[in-house]
C-alpha cells in the first residue's frame, strides 16, 4: 500500500509523479499495489493501470480518518505500507498500520516532518537548523501560528517524530535529509538513503552541435528555484551560450509568481534567451537533446533533483548550486560544475568552466559516478520491505 498527500493530476510535484512511477514499476514486477492519497471520499481508480485505490478528505488530526484507514487495513492486508507524505492525513497512520501487523516505511521527499516550510528555510528566505536547536517555528508564519507558534510547533514536531518512530525504515533521498533526520532524533538504525531516481532513458541525448552552447533550465519559475539567476548568467554570456527556459509559474489561476516570470522575461531583453512554458514530465528528455548543459540553480536545499537525475541518465553534463541533495549528484570537473548558491556570477563562472571542459566530460562519461535509476531504487526498496520488522 503506497500512501501520499495527492496524485497526479491533483498535483505533478516530484514526489507525486515519483509515486505514479513506483506504482507501475511494482506492478511489472508483480507486486499487488494499492494507492491511499487525498481527494474525494470514495474509492476510485487512481493507480497506475487502473490499480484500485482510496481517496481521503484532507485533515491533520481526524478521527474519522484513521478510522477509515484502520479499516483499510484490515480490508487489504497489507504486507508493507509506504508512506510518501502525512501531509493533510494523519500522523497517527503509521502506527496504526504497524499494529495491523504490516511492515512499516516513509520516503521523507522532502523535510516536512522537521519544517512547516519542507525545507529548512525561514520565511525570510534564509536557510534554518530546525528545530533541534530550540527554533521558534511561529516567526515563519502570520496569524495565529505567529501568536501560538511555542504551543503549536513543539506539538507537531512531537507528533511527527512519533509518527517516524513507528516506521521499521525512514528513507532519506539523500544523505544532506539522512543527516538532517538523524540529527533530529531519528533513530539512526532506521535511517536508509535511496534516491527515488527517475526511469533510465531509452537513449541518451542528442550531442549538441557545433558552436554556441544551448543550456536548459527546466523547472519551475519561482524565485525559490533561480531561473533569475541562469537568465542573468546567460545574459552575460550571450556571445557563448543560448538559454532554454522550460516551465512556468505554477498552479493557475493566480499564482503569485506570475510577476516573477514576467521579470524573467523583460531581464532577458534581445539575449538569445527563449521561454517555452510549461512542459509534462514525459517531454523532458526530448528537452535534453541538443543541450550542453541542464543548470540547476535552485536557492533552497533540495533534498534530491529529478531533473538532475534525469539529465545525468541522458548523458548531459549539469551545473548545480552546491547545496542539498543537488550537490551530491555531482562532480566537479567529472559530471558537471558547482556553484555558491543564489551567486550568479558564481553560476556565470561554473558555466564558463564546463564550456572548456565540455568536451572532455562528454568523452569521459565511462568516469561519471553511478547515477540513480529507478529500477535500482525498486530493488533498494524492495530490499528494505523484507528486512523491515
Amino acid at each position: 500500500m503506497l500512501v501520499t498527500d495527492a496524485l497526479p493530476p491533483l498535483a505533478r510535484g516530484g514526489a507525486d509523479l515519483h509515486v505514479r512511477e513506483l506504482d507501475a514499476a511494482l506492478q511489472r514486477r508483480g507486486h499487488d499495489v494499492r494507492l491511499v492519497a487525498l481527494g474525494g471520499a470514495g474509492p476510485d481508480a487512481i493507480g497506475t493501470e487502473g490499480a484500485p485505490g482510496s481517496r481521503f478528505r484532507r485533515s491533520f488530526a481526524n478521527a474519522d480518518l484513521c478510522a477509515r484507514f484502520a479499516a483499510l487495513m484490515v480490508e487489504n492486508t497489507p504486507d508493507v505500507v509506504h508512506f510518501h507524505s502525512l501531509r493533510g492525513l494523519h500522523y497517527a497512520m503509521p502506527g496504526i498500520a504497524r499494529l495491523a501487523g504490516a511492515r512499516t516505511v516513509w520516503t521523507h521527499h522532502d523535510l516536512w516532518v522537521l519544517c512547516q516550510r519542507v525545507h529548512l528555510r525561514t520565511g525570510l528566505g534564509s536557510d534554518c537548523d530546525g528545530p533541534r536547536r530550540g527554533v521558534a517555528c511561529g516567526p515563519c508564519h502570520g496569524g495565529l501560528a505567529r501568536l501560538l507558534g511555542g504551543l503549536m510547533f513543539p506539538l507537531r514536531t512531537t507528533a511527527l517524530r512519533r509518527a517516524a518512530d513507528d516506521c521499521d525504515a525512514n528513507i532519506a533521498p539523500s544523505a544532506w535529509v539522512a543527516q538532517e533526520l538523524m540529527e533530529h532524533g531519528i533513530d539512526q538504525d532506521s535511517v536508509h538513503v535511496l534516491p527515488p531516481a527517475v526511469a533510465r532513458p531509452m537513449r541518451d541525448a542528442v550531442e549538441p552541435r557545433v558552436g554556441r552552447a544551448r543550456l536548459v533550465f527546466a523547472g519551475d519559475l519561482r524565485q525559490e528555484k533561480g531561473a533569475d539567476l541562469a537568465v542573468a548568467a546567460a545574459a552575460e554570456l550571450e556571445t557563448r551560450v543560448e538559454l532554454d527556459v522550460h516551465g512556468g509559474s505554477p498552479a493557475a489561476p493566480a499564482s503569485p509568481d506570475r510577476p516573477y516570470e514576467a521579470r524573467l522575461m523583460s531581464r532577458a531583453g534581445a539575449s538569445p534567451i527563449r521561454f517555452h512554458g510549461r512542459y509534462e514530465p514525459p517531454m523532458l528528455s526530448g528537452l535534453l537533446d541538443g543541450a550542453t548543459a541542464l543548470i540547476a540553480p535552485s536557492r533552497v536545499r533540495e533534498s534530491f533533483g529529478r531533473t538532475v537525475n534525469a539529465a545525468l541518465l541522458s548523458g548531459v553534463p549539469v551545473v548545480v548550486a552546491d547545496h542539498g541533495g543537488l550537490a551530491e549528484q555531482v562532480i566537479e570537473g567529472v559530471n558537471g560544475t558547482l556553484f555558491p548558491p543564489g551567486d550568479a556570477e558564481g553560476l556565470q563562472h561554473a558555466i564558463e568552466r564546463l564550456l572548456e571542459q565540455r568536451r572532455d566530460l562528454v568523452d569521459r562519461r565511462a568516469a561519471w559516478p553511478l547515477t540513480p535509476d529507478l529500477e535500482r531504487h525498486v530493488e533498494g526498496l524492495l530490499a528494505l520491505y523484507g528486512a523491515a520488522a
